[in-house]
């Protein structure tokens, strides 16, 4: 909790950077209003304010939810339960500009006292590619078979993986 001013400075330097549109997610620790808690005593107004500012000053725009309204909860002793909205997503206007359909789902956890989020951009299609697989029958082919040799006998530059790249797009 001693934390929060530095993560709400480093959530402003990110704004300030402002050349890309940003999402931010995870657990906050923090409620914005008094309706993202029920039971246990009430947050101090001054946390849910800094939150707030924050989120106001950095144009910031809050997600929302689908599932499970809290993302937090406790069990005391006594039988007394408190649940609370500590995790969620936060956007720039240009990344929901760009991704409209974004949306948050709660998701249900039994070894955490947090329930995860799940941000999804809806409507992105995601193209996959085919896995590309060297087969043995190749090297029966005497002509694959020297291209292959030639290839990976050759020097190339760059990092490790840079050279394995350079050699599979020569062959």
């Amino acid at each position: 909790m001693q934390l929060r001013p530095e993560t709400w400075e480093l959530i402003r330097s990110l704004y300030r950077r402002g050349f890309l549109p940003w999402l931010c997610g995870g657990n906050f620790n923090k409620i914005l209003k008094t309706h993202e808690k029920s039971g246990g005593k009430l947050r101090p107004y001054g946390q849910m304010e800094n939150f707030r500012e924050v989120l106001d000053e950095c144009n910031l725009l809050d997600l929302g939810f689908v599932g499970n309204k809290f993302t937090w909860s406790k069990t005391y002793p006594n039988g007394g339960m408190v649940w609370e909205i500590l995790d969620r997503a936060v956007c720039t206007v240009e990344w929901y500009d760009l991704f409209p359909t974004t949306n948050v789902q709660t998701l249900t956890c039994v070894s955490s006292d947090h329930n995860p989020i799940c941000i999804r951009l809806e409507g992105i299609e995601i193209k996959t590619q085919r896995l590309w697989r060297f087969e043995q029958i190749r090297l029966e082919n005497l002509g694959c078979r020297d291209t292959v040799v030639g290839t990976w006998g050759r020097s190339a530059s760059g990092s490790p993986m840079e050279r394995v790249i350079a050699k599979l797009e020569a062959c």
